[in-house]
Formats: structure tokens, sequence, C-alpha cells
């Protein structure tokens, strides 16, 4: 099954998802159509597929990056910022093309936009772990750290899908 989405990501990134067909995956992974059909039911399926191990690359270098935080207490969003952002946008350019061509379809298709959205949702609530209540400051309102790590995920989220699909 890697193979085919793989050839998935390699077809889809040299013809776009106009011209990507199982056909021309199949010959790119040296198999038959009749062995991607067992896998995957239509080319949404292996998209959604592309788009789920895509995914579950970039939660694999997040969490690396977490774990490997030494610390005792929550932190102020000002310090898990730019650890959001550095780690995405290092794990978006592991493989920018196959990103790109991911977000297109994810402006045009629930199906695909699902991995990622359920990606967020993961986010949210792992960053929101880490980060502490803002407070401290007069006259500041202290904000949930959910909140935080939401608007914090979903900007960043959102510019690189509106960014990468627009590219």
């Amino acid at each position: 099954m890697t193979v085919i989405l793989e050839a998935t990501a390699q077809v889809l990134v040299r013809e776009g998802p106009e011209r990507t067909t199982t056909n021309r995956i199949a010959e790119r992974a040296g198999v038959s159509v009749g062995t991607i059909y067992q896998y995957f039911p239509n080319k949404q399926a292996l998209y959604v597929a592309l788009a789920e191990r895509h995914v579950r690359r970039i939660e694999a270098e997040i969490t690396a990056v977490v774990e490997a935080l030494d610390v005792d207490a929550p932190l102020p969003v000002e310090a898990v910022a730019p650890l959001v952002v550095t780690t995405m946008l290092r794990s978006e350019r592991a493989a920018p093309e196959v990103s790109r061509q991911l977000y297109r379809l994810a402006a045009q298709d629930a199906a695909v936009l699902a991995p990622v959205a359920a990606f967020e949702r993961d986010q949210v609530a792992r960053f929101a772990g880490l980060i502490a209540l803002y407070g401290g400051e007069p006259g500041f309102r202290p904000v949930p750290a959910e909140l935080a790590a939401t608007i914090l995920v979903r900007a960043l989220g959102g510019v690189m899908r509106a960014t990468l699909a627009a590219t």
C-alpha cells in the first residue's frame, strides 16, 4: 500500500488532480489498476489516505519536538507559538508540493479535508496542555488555554493551507 500512496503523491504533484488517474498511479507504482482497487475504492479514497499519511508525518514531527521539551509547568502562549510555527513550517517543507496539492484538494473535497481537520483538533488539545492561562498583567483578562491553542493552530493552519493551495 505504501508504494501506491507514494505513486499517488508523485502523480498528483506531476500531473495535478485533474489529470491524475488510477491508471497513471498504477503505472507509476508498477501494479495493476485492479491492485489499487483492492485497497482503495476510488481516487478520492487514495487522496484521503494520502492526506492521512501526510498529517501523521507532521504529527510525528510535532510529537518529537513537544516530547523533547523539558517543562515542569504550562508555558505562556508566547513560548508555545514559535514552537508551533517553526515545527509546522519545517514539516510542511519536507513535502511542499504534496502539501500544496492536498490543500488544493481539501479546499474542494470535505473527505480530503477531514484528516486535516482532525489533525488540527488533536493539535489544539496538545497545545492547550502546554499553554498556561494568561494572567498576572494588570487589566488583562485571562484567556483559556484551549482558546489560545485553537486560535494559534487554526490561524497557522488556515494561513498555510490558503497559501499552499493558492501557489
